[in-house]
């Protein structure tokens, strides 16, 4: 009886076992430490400053907050995270490339934050608008942004100074205020050796073909309409066009000479980055001379066209609270680790002692005005400037689709934005317009 007994009580213990591994295992684990994922911009030395300042939290706010973080990096972060959700194993919270909120909101794997906004009767006037957008879907906020990142153009000073020393008549500012000021100076750095081979570039006609995204924004537009399709027939695009082919009528590109390796070595004069790139720089490039320039304003003819502003494509990340597959699994357990994960988020994106902690080790704009004019900010040359354009900055649109079509457009057509080889050689601007809105518009279709 006893022996029957026991094989009962463990048979009973075993199917528990086995039910409570699929739902309860999360449960277990999540005493303890906040756990935070992160990946994309934030491996490598990035990941390790990111860790430095969590751990810098640890130590000043741990005991106001009650409890401690503990960052996960993942290289395939969003792999990670689908496989974690259908297991109930996914973190507290998420640092989040912005512009991919709108696809998680839509596929339901995001909290709202509007109710937890509202009961703490949290004012987001003072964040940067576009980042609150690019976090909000549906009329819902599913994050909360803490950084700020703008695309712009890094500009080696010491090519400037030696093309003004050598045309003291002639000269050109560091930082170029209109699309033609950028051609211009992109002619002036340019250099040959005795052989007349290219020894310096002034601004990749290649890099050039990639980033269609960050004019359209210095002029106030956008790849998509607000009707969320193609919106390329524009005065916008078209000068973008007309930019690129008189950079490629120049004959300046060489082979090689387009990345920041090059710009390093003093092979390429001007690069586009985004604020980001600073940080690398800062690193690997710790004697050089350069800095960092808000992108110039759409002109034509060097009219400023209307829409026009200093600044172009602004990305950054944020918090975000992933939710379990199962609505089981959203239990009083998982809601108490929800109000942890927001308690942390409100304070770091809040809290301009932490803002500004975030930029000294970071090295990127915190989200939140009010740290703009502080020391940290004003006395770094990049940090300065991104707060100069970051509230005239354009986001990516918060279209569900959008992060899909922009990796399919972005291949499919770098050789149509830099009018060069294929099908679209010898096109006309009007040409290439009717064929990247119509592929557009069906990827896009695809996509819905």
């Amino acid at each position: 009886m006893k022996k029957r007994l026991l094989a009962l009580l463990c048979s009973v213990a075993l199917v528990g076992t086995v039910a409570c591994a699929a739902g309860c295992a999360r449960d277990m684990s999540r005493e303890g430490d906040l756990i935070i994922w992160a990946g994309g911009q934030w491996l490598g030395e990035a990941a390790q400053n990111m860790e430095e300042f969590f751990n810098y939290v640890n130590d000043n706010y741990g005991d106001e907050l009650g409890f401690k973080v503990k960052a996960e990096f993942k290289p395939s972060l969003e792999i990670d995270l689908n496989t974690s959700m259908t297991s109930n194993d996914q973190p507290d919270l998420l640092v989040w490339d912005r512009y991919q909120t709108a696809s998680m909101a839509h596929d339901d794997k995001f909290i709202s934050l509007d109710d937890l906004v509202e009961r703490d009767n949290l004012d987001l006037s003072g964040f940067n608008q576009e980042a609150i957008a690019e976090m909000t879907y549906d009329g819902k906020l599913y994050g909360f942004p803490f950084d700020l990142d703008v695309w712009g153009l890094f500009i080696n000073t010491d090519k400037v100074d030696a093309y003004n020393d050598a045309y003291p008549d002639d000269p050109i500012e560091y930082a170029p205020e209109t699309w033609s000021d950028l051609l211009d100076m992109a002619e002036k750095l340019s250099a040959r050796d005795s052989s007349g081979n290219i020894s310096c570039v002034g601004l990749s006609a290649t890099e050039v073909g990639q980033r269609y995204a960050t004019f359209l924004a210095s002029a106030g537009t956008s790849q998509i309409g607000d009707d969320g399709m193609a919106n390329f027939d524009t005065p916008a695009f078209n000068g973008y066009l007309n930019f690129t082919r008189d950079l490629r009528e120049l004959e300046i590109d060489r082979s090689g000479y387009n990345d920041q390796n090059a710009f390093m070595n003093g092979n390429l004069a001007i690069i586009f980055g985004s604020g980001y790139r600073g940080n690398y720089f800062k690193t690997n490039f710790p004697s050089g001379n350069y800095i960092y320039a808000p992108f110039p304003k759409f002109d034509i003819g060097g009219v400023v066209q209307e829409g026009a502003q200093f600044g172009g494509l602004l990305g950054g990340f944020g918090f975000a609270i992933p939710k379990p597959v199962e609505e089981s699994w959203r239990n009083d357990a998982w809601n108490e680790r929800v109000d942890m994960a927001w308690e942390f988020a409100k304070l770091v994106a809040t809290n301009t002692e932490l803002n500004q902690k975030w930029a000294e080790i970071c090295g990127s704009l915190p989200a939140n005005r009010a740290t703009w004019d502080s020391d940290v900010i004003q006395n770094s040359q990049i940090l300065k400037a991104i707060a100069s354009c970051a509230d005239t900055s354009q986001a990516r649109p918060a279209l569900h689709y959008f992060p899909l079509l922009d990796q399919q457009t972005i291949v499919k057509n770098t050789q149509m934005f830099a009018s060069i080889g294929g099908k679209y050689n010898n096109k006309t601007n009007e040409e290439m317009i009717s064929i990247i809105t119509t592929e557009t518009n069906e990827l896009i279709n695809t996509l819905k």
